[in-house]
C-alpha cells in the first residue's frame, strides 16, 4: 500500500473512531431494524383488507407527521441536542411498530389508522433533523462527498441485509414476530448515542423566507427527490410484487438487497472522487434514474426485474450521495445549517405527501413511472 493509500485509510479510520462512530453504529443498527419490515409494511397493510387507496392515504399521512414534526424537532433540539432529538424518535418508532404489529386489535379499540401514521411520521421527523444537522456540523466542505461514501458503505452493509433477511422472517415465522425482533434491534441501537457527545444550535424559521434562503432551483430539485422516492418506496414495491413476482415475499426482499448491495460496490468506487467531480456524477446519475423510470413500466419478468433494480442501485446511490453532498454544503453557507435541513425535509416530505395521495388517486403504475422520470429531471438545475 502507497503512504497516499495508507494516509486515506488512517483519515477515515481516525474521523470513524473520534467523530461519528457512535452516530454511525445507531444508525446502521436502525437501519438494518427498519429494512427488515419498512419496504413490507404496504404490503402488510393490503394483504389485511385495507386496499390500495387507504395504504397510499396511510403513507401519505406519515409524511403529513414527518413534515409537522421537523418544524418542532428543529425547535426542541435547540434545548435538548441533535443526539437526544434521534434518541427520542426510537420510542415514536417502536410505539408506530407495535400498533402496526397489532393493528387489528387496535382498531376493534377505536384507535384510528391516522394516529398509527403519526407516531411514524414524529419518529421519522425528529431522526432526520437531529441526523442531517448533526453530520453537517460534524463535516468539513471539502471531504463531505467522500465521508458521505464512507458513511453509506457501513451503512449499506447492515441494509443490503435488511430486506432479504426481512422476507425469510416474514415467511418462515410471521409478521408478529419480524415486528418485535425490528423493536429489539431499535432498543439496541440506542445504546451507542449515549456514548456520543451532543451539539446545539439555535433556531429561527419563517414560511415566508423559504425560497429566499433556499433559493428556487433548491426547491424544485427537494420536490424532485420527494416525487422520486414517493413513487419507488411505494408504487415500485407493490407493482412487482403483485404483478411481477406473483406475490412471493422473499422475491420481493432479494430483489430490494440484490439493489442495495450493488449500491454497496459502486459507492466504495465513487466514494473518493466525488468531491472532485460532484456535478458530473449528480447530473449523469439523476439522467439514468430518469430513464430507468421509463423502462420499468415495460418490465415483465423476474430477470429484468433484478436487472433494472441493480442498475437503478448503482445510480440512484450515486445520486443520493452526490445530492446530500450539494444539500450539506449549501447549508453550511446558509446563515443557519439546523433551519436549511428542516427547510429540506419539509419539503422533501410536503411532496411525499401529496404525491403519495396523487399516486393513490391515479392508480395507473406506468403513469406513476413517467411522474417519477419527471422527478429525477426535476433534480438537474441544483448544483454544487
Amino acid at each position: 500500500m502507497t503512504m497516499d493509500g495508507a494516509g486515506h485509510h488512517v483519515t477515515h479510520y481516525h474521523f470513524l473512531k473520534t467523530e461519528l462512530s457512535e452516530l454511525f453504529t445507531s444508525i446502521s443498527l436502525r437501519e438494518f431494524a427498519k429494512r427488515l419490515i419498512n419496504i413490507f409494511v404496504p404490503i402488510y397493510l393490503i394483504n389485511l383488507g385495507y386496499g390500495f387507496m387507504t395504504t397510499f392515504i396511510f403513507m401519505a399521512i406519515v409524511s403529513f407527521a414527518h413534515v409537522v414534526s421537523s418544524y418542532f424537532a428543529a425547535k426542541l433540539s435547540a434545548r435538548i441536542g441533535f443526539k437526544h432529538l434521534i434518541i427520542l424518535s426510537v420510542p415514536f418508532l417502536i410505539i408506530y411498530y407495535l400498533l402496526l404489529n397489532s393493528i387489528n386489535f387496535v382498531q376493534s379499540l377505536g384507535i384510528p389508522l391516522v394516529l398509527i401514521a403519526i407516531f411514524g411520521g414524529i419518529s421519522n421527523g425528529f431522526f432526520w433533523i437531529g441526523y442531517h444537522t448533526d453530520f453537517v456540523k460534524s463535516t468539513k466542505r471539502k471531504d463531505t462527498g467522500k465521508k458521505l461514501g464512507f458513511v453509506r458503505i457501513l451503512i449499506s452493509l447492515f441494509q443490503s441485509l435488511g430486506p432479504i433477511v426481512g422476507a425469510f422472517l416474514i415467511a418462515e415465522l410471521s409478521f408478529h414476530w419480524v415486528f418485535i425482533i425490528v423493536i429489539a434491534i431499535l432498543i439496541i441501537s440506542v445504546i451507542p448515542l449515549l456514548l456520543r457527545k451532543d451539539k446545539h444550535e439555535r433556531f429561527k424559521f419563517s414560511l415566508k423566507d423559504i425560497k429566499f434562503k433556499f433559493g428556487l432551483k433548491a426547491i424544485i430539485a427537494h420536490m424532485g427527490k420527494g416525487i422520486e422516492s414517493s413513487v419507488y418506496s411505494l408504487a415500485w414495491p407493490i407493482f412487482i410484487y403483485f404483478f411481477i413476482l406473483n406475490k412471493e415475499i422473499t422475491l420481493l426482499g432479494s430483489v430490494t438487497s440484490l439493489s442495495l448491495i450493488f449500491s454497496l460496490i459502486i459507492t466504495y468506487v465513487i466514494a473518493k472522487k466525488i468531491d472532485k467531480k460532484i456535478n458530473l456524477f449528480y447530473k449523469v446519475s439523476a439522467f439514468v434514474n430518469a430513464i430507468i423510470w421509463i423502462i420499468r413500466g415495460y418490465l415483465r419478468t423476474y430477470l429484468g426485474v433484478f436487472i433494472v433494480d441493480a442498475i437503478y442501485g448503482i445510480s440512484n446511490t450515486t445520486h443520493t450521495i452526490s445530492f446530500n453532498k450539494i444539500c450539506y454544503d449549501n447549508a453550511r453557507k446558509s446563515k443557519s445549517i439546523l433551519e436549511y435541513i428542516t427547510i429540506r425535509e419539509m419539503i422533501i416530505c410536503g411532496t411525499h405527501t401529496v404525491m403519495f395521495l396523487l399516486l393513490g388517486l391515479i392508480g395507473n403504475f406506468h403513469i406513476m413511472f413517467l411522474i417519477g422520470t419527471i422527478g429525477a429531471l426535476m433534480y438537474l438545475p441544483y448544483r454544487d
